[in-house]
């Protein structure tokens, strides 16, 4: 009788086993994924330049023969009266490109300054790009009252100026003296580094400086060589050596080799240095001047070297 109890209550258990349901697993729902739409890929900014003709002609700058600062509108300003009158003018003449080797357009500009009498002092002006603000050069050069301006262009980080200047005698109102005169920017100034020039349309007058090579180094003595289409009068060529900063460190003068005065001519003239300490860096300009006395120059090249 136990047995059969102890069966049946088995066989219940086992019933009631079989009566419970194994729970299913339950499957999350899928959500439907929607993709990010494709952005097109972003396409630099081409940068505004600061330097523009309308920008020039709306800029304010330090005037030098004057000593003003002066705001241009549309190319001009005017004011004042009497001793106190000034008129300022950009020449439509404006070069653009980099000057400094930093990637940015700076600009050449010539301004024009009138104190009430006839005179038109006609100075070159660097505007530098420098960090997205513009800053004017301290350094300027005076080209001439009254000049004919034929072209102003910046190649090869170099201004390239080319005009009619008053020779020792022009009258005032008619420059006939050609130059095509090249700038060079360097520690913050300006600095004539070639001028050739031709009288009343003649020959051409110019110095090719042959060697040493620019940017080349040298140690205490340099030989300098090159060449000229006309000879020099007297058959003499000046030469001064000066520091970046254009402070004269020696000068002096030598003898050309031709065959006759006025004739091609060539030189070849071994300059001491004795003195300019390592790591100088030199500028040398071997020059030829006017025969009116007035040290005007008729042509002009140069070389810039560092001394080792």
């Amino acid at each position: 009788m136990k047995k059969l109890s102890l069966c049946l209550i088995l066989v219940l258990a086992l019933l009631m086993a079989g009566c419970i349901p194994t729970p299913t697993p339950t499957t999350a729902p899928t959500v439907p994924v929607t993709p990010s739409p494709q952005l097109p890929t972003p396409v630099p900014a081409t940068p505004v330049p600061l330097l523009t003709a309308e920008s020039l002609q709306n800029g304010t700058y330090s005037v030098p023969r004057y000593q003003k600062v002066v705001t241009l509108t549309n190319g001009k300003y005017e004011s004042g009266s009497g001793d106190n009158y000034l008129m300022v003018t950009l020449l439509p003449q404006i070069a653009l490109g980099d000057l400094n080797g930093d990637g940015t357009t700076d600009a050449a500009i010539l301004l024009s300054e009138n104190g009430g009498g006839s005179g038109q002092f006609v100075s070159l002006i660097v505007i530098l790009d420098q960090n997205s603000s513009l800053v004017q050069l301290a350094s300027s050069v005076l080209i001439d009252d009254r000049p004919v301006i034929q072209s102003l262009a910046i190649q090869d980080a170099s201004i390239i100026l080319k005009a009619l200047i008053h020779g020792p005698n022009d009258p005032m109102v008619s420059p006939t003296f050609a130059v095509n005169e090249t700038y060079r920017l360097g520690q913050g100034k300006l600095w004539l580094s070639r001028l050739a020039s031709t009288f009343q349309g003649g020959s051409e007058n110019s110095i090719t400086i042959e060697s040493p090579a620019f940017g080349s180094e040298v140690s205490q003595s340099v030989e300098v060589k090159g060449s000229m289409p006309i000879g020099p009068f007297e058959n003499t060529l000046g030469y001064i050596i000066t520091d970046d900063l254009e402070n004269t460190l020696t000068s002096g003068s030598f003898l050309v080799t031709n065959t006759d005065l006025g004739t091609p001519s060539t030189f070849d003239q071994t300059l001491d240095l004795t003195g300019i300490p390592a790591g100088t860096l030199i500028r040398i300009k071997v020059f030829e001047t006017d025969m009116s006395g007035q040290n005007q120059y008729v042509a002009l090249d140069s070389v810039e070297l560092t001394v080792r």
